[in-house]
């Protein structure tokens, strides 16, 4: 706890928290921030803030160096829902709902890329959320109509299908480590798991509440999927491969068949798994 508690006492003061002096460059007021750690064992740490008022004047994103507690020469302004580190921490993504998605240097702040609303398939499709996958090569935008989308980060044009099944903004997304999968927790109290070659579920959709904001998020190695709604409803799931084939074979009574394999993990070798009465 002693090596993570400047940076947790960072995330305390960047968002205003009582009776604390607020870290350099923060005037202590940051309704609805996204706080989020940078790579290379979190010596970077950004801060950008969701729009609360209309027409309101842009915020800055701000960027701090951990150890040296102040800014660093990252200079730029937006409305933030969520934000992102590629990596390799060269690059943030912010989820800047109808100005798109902002791509930008993470060391000066200069404005990369722009993914706007044009971008996208028409009304409803606000940028929401955002992650990049672990090797930095693609780069999860989730709308408010609940759609996600992957781009590709050397082009930054769409890589195949849109991700559809959840109805509502998509809040919270991440890769698992190995990047092959990834998960969308959506304000209409579902988690989705996705196969992120195929694009196409990964099981069915797993509801926590309906219609409720819903957070999630992955253990750091993967194995474990923890999500939580605004009225305190929760689950943890095992990830795992054996878990789910002990679910399956239990769901089923029996061995799968190959077309049921194939619904529950695309692009997966079929292999028996169920044991042998």
């Amino acid at each position: 706890m002693k090596k993570y508690a400047p940076l947790i006492l960072l995330m305390l003061t960047a968002c205003g928290a009582p009776d604390d002096k607020p870290a350099a460059g923060h005037d202590g007021a940051a309704p609805a921030a996204t706080v989020v750690k940078g790579p290379h064992n979190g010596r970077l740490l950004a801060a950008a803030e969701g729009e609360v008022e209309p027409n309101a004047p842009h915020p800055p994103i701000r960027v701090w160096d951990v150890r040296r507690r102040a800014l660093t020469g990252f200079r730029a302004r937006g409305f933030g829902n969520s934000i992102a580190f590629s990596p390799d921490g060269r690059l943030i993504a912010t989820a800047e709902t109808d100005r798109g998605t902002g791509i930008r240097d993470a060391r000066t702040g200069r404005l990369v890329k722009r993914l706007g609303v044009g971008n996208f398939a028409g009304e409803g499709d606000f940028s929401r959320s955002v992650a990049f996958s672990p090797d930095g090569d693609l780069l999860f935008v989730g709308q408010y109509n609940g759609i996600g989308r992957l781009f590709s980060t050397e082009t930054w044009r769409p890589v195949g299908l849109p991700l559809e099944s959840q109805t509502a903004r998509i809040t919270f997304p991440e890769f698992t480590p190995d990047g092959r999968t990834m998960m969308t927790a959506a304000a209409d109290g579902t988690v989705v798991l996705w196969d992120v070659a195929t694009h196409k579920m990964i099981g069915s959709p797993i509801q926590l509440e309906p219609d409720a904001f819903t957070s999630a998020a992955l253990s750091p190695d993967g194995s474990r999927l923890f999500a939580i709604t605004a009225s305190d409803v929760g689950v943890s799931l095992d990830l795992s491969t054996e878990a789910w084939k002990r679910h399956a074979c239990l769901v089923a009574g029996r061995e799968l068949t190959r077309a049921e394999w194939d619904q529950a993990l695309p692009g997966r070798p079929f292999q028996r798994v169920c044991p042998v009465n």
